[in-house]
């Protein structure tokens, strides 16, 4: 994703990008590693998803307020039909 910082930005769309939602000690280790501790640059790298056109969701943890979640909606996957015509197989996308 171009303009993201390098790394950071890709590596937290490609956590998000399941669907599930994961909170910032997650993030924290997964996309900058176990040794780092600065959380707001999480909220950093969500803005910027966002402004690239993410729908990122967040919410903070019931019991812990200094822990959050995020989730990213995901968009569904076209649907593919295919179809025989004139002895040639077709596809096209079912709405």
């Amino acid at each position: 994703m171009p303009g993201l910082r390098r790394c950071q930005g890709p590596k937290l769309h490609q956590v998000l990008s399941d669907g599930k939602p994961h909170s910032t000690v997650e993030i924290l280790q997964r996309v900058y590693g176990t040794s780092h501790s600065d959380i707001g640059r999480i909220g950093a790298r969500i803005l910027d998803l966002k402004a690239r056109g993410c729908q990122i969701t967040s919410w903070p943890d019931p019991e812990n307020k200094a822990i959050w979640f995020y989730q990213m909606a995901v968009k569904p996957k076209p649907r593919m039909e295919y179809v025989e015509k004139d002895g040639a197989m077709y596809a096209r996308l079912v709405e």
